[in-house]
């Protein structure tokens, strides 16, 4: 039985997902507008019918390699909502809506050093999809 849906997105090399819940829109990237003494994470603003959105650069919070080989136009900007509150963050490449079973999101590991931001790590056999903690995105 399934128990979720989550969209999984592709940062770099790495694979991560949010809760379908927690997903308004996923959109192509307008301009961002750089915002003075943001701090480093922050991309910039953008207005989306009439809302200013904060848009996080996610590599850079979660101090990703910045290796990527894709292309603006495959870029997306993943809307998140949380208490009706809107941030965008900044992915490569947006790869699928999954439905999963609550047994294959396991307790991310003691030694991750990341662990603020994830809520576990989906086990899919050959593939390992690290589910981030939406509330921690919003507070950063």
């Amino acid at each position: 039985m399934r128990d979720e849906q989550v969209v999984i997105f592709q940062m770099g090399v790495e694979q991560y997902a949010v809760p379908m819940s927690a997903v308004r829109e996923i959109i192509v990237p307008p301009q961002i507008r750089s915002v003075p003494n943001a701090k480093g994470h922050v991309r910039g603003i953008i207005s989306l019918r009439t809302k200013v959105i904060t848009v996080l650069n996610l590599a850079q919070l979660l101090k990703l390699d910045s290796i990527s080989s894709v292309t603006e136009l495959q870029r997306r900007i993943v809307v998140l909502e949380d208490k009706e509150v809107l941030l965008g963050i900044e992915v490569d490449e947006v790869k699928e809506v999954l439905d999963i079973a609550r047994y294959e999101l396991e307790p991310p590991p003691a030694a991750v050093g990341r662990e603020t931001f994830l809520d576990g790590i989906l086990n899919l056999g050959e593939r390992l999809i690290l589910m981030l903690n939406v509330p921690a995105l919003f507070a950063s």
